[in-house]
């Protein structure tokens, strides 16, 4: 008889492990598609372009070889794009193919191919065409970047007369603070050598805004005069701060006399600890005056321009102002008086 709680035991022992190899069963498989239609792909493209070489379209072909190769970069493939670079022209792409052919196959224990592509090799060095680049002082610029056809050059290669494929070559300069430099030569098909002189990168100029132009407006078109309340505001201000400045003044004169009751006779700065803090509180109250006097007499001369500005062209009146302060024993006074 089979024990049913035993074959349950044993199911839920179980299943994870099932479930886990399910799993890794379908990633495997999921994998293996992508590989082989990766390969298929890439298969595909390689037999096209030993079709098109054989019909003469060269071009064409080596185009088919380059996508095989990114999809699957297998170095039958990578011998074919080399020798389809080097049908059409472009010696030194072939030559640095074949390169890295050489030492694939070296690593790979292949002999054969690798001296097929050590022969090429050989070959293609004798046919290159190189470009020279002499920099100059540019050489010891900070942050200098030279690209070759858009390809960073490393700086280990400045001196050297790198290989070219035959055709314009364009180079370009960038430095911080310097002004980019962009030149273009043409090299012949090889064994030929081109030098191209590069100038000193100029600096950068400074931008400078130009001023806006002056405006010059006439008096039909000067601005509104101002309000006269403005005026009146502000020279009231200057007046209330004249009188304060006043008040203080005569509080610094009371306070500095009742010190010397504190202080010696025979030497004035010798005074009792009440006849410091009475001088001490002569000297605020004085500097306070001092500055609401001069701060006032600032807002009462700008509140009587503004006045004066205010009034209609055809008015010709004269303002006068009368202002006068008195010291008595019960305080400072200020009077004004004036005709507007």
């Amino acid at each position: 008889m089979v024990d049913r709680t035993s074959l349950a035991t044993e199911r839920r022992s179980l299943s994870p492990w099932g479930f886990g190899a399910c799993a890794f069963l379908s990633v495997s498989l999921a994998r293996a598609e992508s590989s082989v239609g990766t390969k298929a792909a890439a298969e595909a493209l390689f037999q096209t372009g030993v079709d098109l070489t054989q019909k003469g379209r060269v071009a064409e072909a080596c185009t088919k070889f380059d996508a095989s190769y990114q999809i699957d970069p297998a170095l039958g493939t990578l011998f074919r794009l080399a020798d389809c670079y080097d049908r059409i022209g472009r010696t030194a792409s072939a030559w640095a193919l074949f390169s890295e052919a050489k030492a694939r196959a070296q690593s790979a224990e292949q002999p054969t191919r690798e001296a097929i592509a050590a022969e090429r090799v050989q070959d293609l060095d004798s046919r290159l065409s190189r470009l020279g680049l002499n920099l100059g002082a540019n050489a010891f610029l900070p942050g200098l970047e030279v690209r070759l056809n858009d390809v960073l050059v490393p700086q280990a290669s400045w001196g050297i007369a790198l290989p070219v494929d035959p055709g314009e070559q364009r180079v370009r300069l960038t430095a911080p603070g310097r002004e980019a430099w962009v030149g273009a030569v043409s090299v012949e098909s090889g064994p030929s050598l081109r030098r191209i002189d590069v100038p000193e990168l100029a600096r950068l100029r400074p931008i400078v805004t130009p001023p806006p132009p002056a405006r010059v407006l006439s008096e039909a078109h000067s601005p509104a005069n101002p309000p006269r309340w403005l005026g009146y505001s502000i020279g009231g201000a200057g007046l209330l701060g004249i009188g304060v400045a006043g008040v203080l003044g005569y509080r610094a004169y009371s306070l500095n006399q009742q010190s010397l009751d504190e202080c010696s006779s025979q030497n004035a700065n010798a005074c009792t600890h009440r006849g410091r803090l009475l001088r001490d509180d002569a000297e605020r109250a004085a500097t306070a005056s001092t500055l609401l006097a001069v701060a006032g007499g600032a807002l009462l001369a700008g509140g009587i321009t503004l006045t004066l500005l205010s009034r209609p062209s055809d008015q010709r009146s004269v303002a006068s102002l009368w202002f006068d302060t008195s010291l008595s024993g019960d305080g400072a006074r200020a009077h004004l008086e004036g005709t507007f």
